[in-house]
């Protein structure tokens, strides 16, 4: 019986993380590697890209949330995929996030809260006993998270945010009555988060007392350098049957550089960017090594994670008049020998809307009805991973609605 169990975890997995065995050997849980976001994971993962837009941004890394809360007030999030499609049909993918902030009125300085649930579910398993053909079950297997999150951000010269996320795991993939009684493996853990963003052209103007910006004119031009980095699932060892071969949790290390170019429009009843480019490169990997005899060693920053074991990550995005985002980047886990490209695309319904009434002159920003289209945005978003017929991951969609409050004190 234990045999059967423990070939059930490998194949539930390997299913996880649709790649070589070498991850599970080095850590369980492998579902929280995921990227929950739809937009970032049109960008190949990427994440500097969405963290003002995205209320999912801060699962990955719980300082960008510091950069939502700074321009959104609330906002809701969900994101759904039918997990490696090319090899079964029964595993999906879901999360939801609840994100809010507030800026302080005197003092340049936002605090950001979040809430996420994400739950892998892997579907109805039949099993049978090692000794004969009866069937155990069926039974339904999933693993799940509760994520709460916490940033602060300083907006002096350069916004620079700081996060933390909590986390409380679950993995029901065994039935209650196999292994003495218990229900679930659990753990805890927690993520902490750096970001910073460089507004080139204010910060230049600020510190070399030249205006570089036409404070005049409705158009200008917007010129952002983003850096980031953090560390994720530090905590307990989680383990399902035998407490002497507890698993780590993935313990994981991520950096990224991002730019963004565009044109900012500015009037009484209007604010938008005419269009706008961003760029994206990332890097992360697994920060749990085993040597031969199975002891684990945890190495302490990104760079001490050898350079074959890094999985590099691009993207990007070009948006116009922040209604229309087209997308694309490219992931590359050398090791895992996973590679994909990815695609994908979003809309803005309430700023699409915003700008017929805004050409036909009927934005006036006076009535009730326009104060409210001037703090609210309802967007889809899909994207599309395709890797080729060797790709485990080939053909994964994942498909979310992002709700969003500005500025509403």
């Amino acid at each position: 019986m234990k045999k059967t169990i423990v070939i059930l975890l490998i194949m539930l997995l390997i299913l996880v993380s649709g790649s070589q065995v070498f991850a599970q050997t080095q850590a369980g849980v492998i579902f929280l590697l995921i990227s929950p976001s739809v937009q970032a994971n049109s960008m190949g993962g990427t994440y500097a890209n969405t963290v003002s837009s995205d209320p999912m941004a801060s699962v990955m890394n719980p300082a960008y949330l510091g950069f939502f809360a700074q321009q959104n007030t609330f906002g809701y999030s969900d994101s759904k995929a039918d997990w490696l499609p090319a090899l079964v049909d029964d595993i999906t993918y879901q999360c939801k996030s609840f994100t809010g902030g507030y800026t302080l009125k005197n003092a340049p300085v936002t605090i950001g809260f979040g809430y996420h649930q994400i739950k892998m579910d892997y579907g109805s398993q039949y099993l049978t006993f090692e000794s004969g053909p009866q069937i155990i079950g069926p039974f339904n297997s999933w693993d799940e998270a509760k994520i709460y999150s916490y940033s602060a951000l300083l907006d002096y010269y350069v916004r620079l945010s700081i996060g933390m996320n909590f986390k409380s795991i679950e993995s029901h993939l065994i039935p209650e009555d196999w292994a003495n009684g218990i229900e679930a493996a659990s753990a805890h853990a927690m993520d902490w988060g750096l970001a910073l963003q460089v507004p080139v052209l204010q910060s230049l103007s600020k510190i070399l007392h030249r205006e570089f910006i036409d404070d005049v004119s409705p158009v200008t031009p917007v010129a952002d350098l983003g850096l980031s980095y953090g560390h994720s699932n530090i905590g307990d060892k989680i383990w399902y049957i035998d407490p002497d071969q507890a698993d780590p949790l993935p313990r994981n290390a991520q950096a990224g550089v991002n730019l963004h170019l565009g044109l900012k429009y500015q009037s009484e009843n209007l604010n938008c960017q005419i269009i706008s480019w961003q760029y994206a490169w990332e890097s992360e990997g697994l920060l749990v090594e085993r040597n031969p005899n199975y002891e684990i060693k945890y190495p302490s920053t990104l760079w001490s994670v050898d350079s074959d074991k890094i999985t590099h990550k691009t993207g990007w995005e070009l948006s116009m008049f922040d209604f229309l985002y087209l997308r694309n980047g490219h992931y590359k886990d050398k090791q895992g020998q996973v590679e994909y490209d990815t695609y994908g695309w979003g809309v803005n319904f309430i700023q699409f809307y915003r700008m017929i009434l805004w050409f036909d002159g009927r934005l006036t920003g006076d009535s009730v009805f326009d104060k409210m289209l001037d703090h609210l945005n309802i967007e889809y978003h899909r994207s599309e991973w395709r890797g080729g017929l060797e790709c485990l991951r080939d053909r994964t969609e994942f498909d979310g609605v992002t709700v969003r409050f500005t500025n509403i004190f």
